[in-house]
């Protein structure tokens, strides 16, 4: 059988979007191959076709852009970067979002897996976390990516969030939130020159 010639891309992507799925959602470690390609409706067989290796298919789960960090990119300098990348932040902790915010952003939901990850898929996070403090940086010209303020601002946004998920307390888990809207706040509120 003839295939189109994006039909590789089409299901590399396809087993892209199922792993992440289910990374998200059990972890890394606690979803299989078989999961994957069963989840995507593929044969286990077809996976190494498109993957190395599990951990292959990882990186490459961390490496896409994904709620976050693509809202923040897709944002449009004919805008006022500042203001839309403070709302996406805040948005971003808003405690009544962390049923969804959590699960589905995989900056917070893969922050462990990745911290246990093999070293290529800690320097994907690390790239992931570098690229997120970029674009926080992007908002106001006179920011570097390594400015305190700005990383202070990452910290904020994707550990509270990381807390959050982890907290059985639905009170404290909004006080936490707040906190951390408040204090990304005031982190961007700051004179970049401070």
């Amino acid at each position: 059988m003839r295939y189109k010639p994006d039909h590789k891309a089409k299901t590399r992507a396809k087993i892209i979007k199922q792993a992440s799925a289910l990374f998200r959602k059990r972890g890394y470690h606690a979803v299989s191959v078989d999961a994957v390609m069963a989840a995507a409706k593929l044969t286990h067989g077809g996976f190494y076709h498109h993957f190395r290796s599990k951990d292959h298919l990882f990186r490459e789960v961390l490496s896409n852009d994904y709620g976050l960090l693509k809202k923040l990119k897709d944002r449009s300098p004919s805008d006022n970067l500042k203001q839309q990348g403070l709302a996406i932040l805040l948005d971003y902790v808003a405690p009544e979002h962390v049923g969804i915010v959590g699960p589905d952003c995989t900056m917070a939901a893969l922050a462990n897996d990745a911290a246990r990850g093999s070293p290529q898929a800690r320097k994907t996070y690390t790239d992931r976390i570098k690229n997120l403090a970029s674009e926080i940086a992007r908002s106001e010209p006179s920011l570097h990516e390594t400015d305190p303020q700005v990383l202070r601002a990452a910290v904020l946004t994707i550990g509270g969030m990381v807390l959050a998920r982890a907290s059985s307390d639905p009170a404290f888990t909004e006080q936490l939130l707040d906190a951390c809207g408040e204090g990304i706040k005031s982190e961007l509120s700051q004179n970049a020159t401070n």
